[in-house]
Formats: C-alpha cells, sequence, structure tokens
C-alpha cells in the first residue's frame, strides 16, 4: 500500500525550535567563558599533545585516508548522505518520519554554525594543516555532522535490525566512523581535540532533542509513519 506523507506534530517543532534557541542563547551568553577556557594552559597543551601525537603516528597512506574520509564528511558530503538515507526511509513504509531526518541532520549542522559564531574560536595553528581555513573551529562541523548523520541512522535502523550481534555491530560502526572522522580533523592540523570533543557533545544533545518526543520508526500506528 502506498506509504503516506509524513504529518508534523506542532508541539514537537515547539520543542526542536526551543531547543535550538535555547542552545544558541546559551553559547552567546557563554561564549567568552568558553573562549577563557579554551585558552587556558591546560586546554592548549591538551590539545597540543593531542594533536602532536596523532599527526606524528600517521603514516602518509593514513593521512591520505583521512582527507578523504575528511572530504566526504563536509557539509555537501553530509547533505548527500542525508539525501541518500532520505530516499531510503521514503521507500518503506514504516519509517522514521522525514521531518525528524532533517531537523537532525541539516537543521543541526545550522545550529553548529551559530555556535560557532558565538564562540568565535580561531582555528589551530601547527603549521602542518593541509586546508587553510577562514571559518572559526569550536565546535568541528565535521564531527557534529557524523555524530547526527550516524545517529539517526541507527535510530533508524535499529527497529529493522532483530539479532543482538548485528545491533552491537551496527552501534560499534556507527561509533568508530564517528570517532575517525573526528581524528582525521585533528590528524589534518584544521582542529583541536576540544572543538572534536565539544561537537559531539552538542550534536549529541541536538540529536536527543529532536529524537524526543518523536514516533518510533517501529511504530505504525503513529501518523508520521506510512501504513502498514
Amino acid at each position: 500500500m502506498k506509504a503516506r506523507s509524513p504529518r508534523i506534530s506542532w508541539h514537537w517543532v515547539g520543542q526542536v525550535v526551543c531547543g535550538a534557541a535555547s542552545i544558541v542563547a546559551a553559547a552567546w551568553l557563554f561564549g567568552p567563558t568558553i573562549r577563557t577556557f579554551l585558552q587556558s594552559s591546560a586546554v592548549l597543551d591538551a590539545d597540543r599533545f593531542v594533536a602532536a601525537s596523532l599527526h606524528a603516528a600517521a603514516s602518509p597512506s593514513l593521512t591520505e585516508f583521512m582527507v578523504w574520509l575528511s572530504w566526504a564528511h563536509g557539509t555537501a558530503g553530509i547533505l548527500v548522505l542525508t539525501a541518500i538515507a532520505a530516499s531510503a526511509m521514503w521507500r518503506y513504509s514504516n519509517r522514521l518520519p522525514l521531518p525528524v531526518l532533517m531537523a537532525t541532520v541539516p537543521g543541526g549542522m545550522l545550529l553548529n554554525v551559530a555556535v560557532k559564531h558565538a564562540v568565535q574560536r580561531l582555528r589551530p595553528d601547527w603549521g602542518y594543516a593541509l586546508q587553510a581555513l577562514e571559518t572559526y573551529s569550536f565546535p568541528s562541523g565535521h564531527a557534529a555532522g557524523a555524530m547526527l548523520f550516524y545517529g539517526i541512522v541507527v535510530v533508524w535502523l535499529w527497529p529493522r535490525v532483530r539479532r543482538l550481534e548485528a545491533r552491537i555491530a551496527l552501534l560499534i560502526a556507527a561509533i568508530l566512523m564517528v570517532l575517525l572522522v573526528a581524528a582525521s580533523r585533528i590528524v589534518l592540523g584544521v582542529h583541536f581535540m576540544t572543538d572534536c570533543i565539544a561537537a559531539l557533545i552538542e550534536a549529541g544533545a541536538w540529536l536527543a532533542i529532536c529524537l524526543f518526543g518523536a514516533p518510533s520508526a517501529a511504530d505504525s500506528s503513529s501518523p508520521w509513519v506510512g501504513e502498514p
């Protein structure tokens, strides 16, 4: 039977809008405090140590892989992956509502840009960056995008994966992909470790906001999903 278009719950829309406004307001309110914390010697020493260690351990072939991985999870790459996921979801009658996907990934990436402009942390200057970026550094957009995309994919696939071993494999694969994307930004010298950590925290919070109160992908009785 042909699937119905998802219906939007205005309560959920209000929740998402308020959540986004709260995160942006907090970033602007505490931006100066965050900048001061990030400039402390303890934080900078930790960032420098991790960056130097990862960069020294990366072979030329691994660095090349990190370049490709980073490119694939940039803004354009994440949007393409999101479009593919949206197409896959649309093919199934019992699907995670597409508005949830759109709010989570593209919406979360826009939210990340707003937080960047609130904190205004400059890029690291280690001397070996493979890209000269003019945008702000904190939090990492690549790490946030990966967290949002793979997080929503896990949520969508979870009810469809019945075996415990397969669920564990799915979760581990998603975590590894997110960590690899974050590590690639540090290896390439364009982000601090703390940029990536903050991005994962921010993206995790946004993912929770978008999913809280949203219908389950397995809930065929929900007006958000198509008819079974």
